[in-house]
């Protein structure tokens, strides 16, 4: 009997953190799928359901990209190309919903996996719907990372770039 009541309690709790979750994702508010637009949502939210690749970003420099920026880089700093330096180091920057300021977003502060596969809420919202009904996705709504080249030239390095390793 202790078993089952235990059980039920799970059980109603999961159901409680999954619909928390559908209705705490951005853009999920609006009515059907067609209507909602992808928002970004921090690496937390991927660490939920990614425990060992969130572990391995953790580990990486990416981690810590735009701790490598002043805010005077953020607001005006450009690269060798032209390019806003923060469009590499933080996630989502002059994007609906991105980056904003270290105190406004801080949570997409860094380069997070949305930087490269685009805002989670979508497939936050599919993939939580998928778990309470008991179904498979027919689309996990989730972009394939993007060409690394975007931000890393393969033809350059730090080195060559500033004359010295980076810390």
């Amino acid at each position: 009997m202790i078993a089952r009541v235990a059980f039920l309690v799970l059980l109603l709790a999961g159901a409680a953190a999954a619909g928390f979750l559908l209705l705490r994702s951005p853009g999920a508010a609006a009515g059907p799928e067609e209507e909602r637009t992808a928002a970004f949502a921090g690496p937390r939210k991927c660490q939920a359901c990614h425990l060992e690749r969130h572990r391995r970003w953790v580990e990486s420099a990416h981690s810590r990209a735009g701790a490598s920026l002043t805010a005077e880089q953020i607001r005006k700093g450009v690269d060798f190309r032209g390019r806003a330096c923060a469009e590499c180091h933080v996630t989502g920057w002059k994007k609906p919903s991105g980056f904003r300021s270290g105190a406004e977003t801080p949570e997409l502060g860094n380069v997070g996996c949305e930087a490269c596969h685009g805002p989670a809420s979508e497939h936050i919202w599919v993939m939580t719907k998928a778990k309470v009904d008991g179904t498979e996705p027919a689309d996990r709504k989730i972009g394939r990372s993007e060409d690394c080249s975007t931000c890393h030239n393969p033809h350059l390095s730090y080195r060559k770039l500033y004359g010295a390793k980076k810390d």
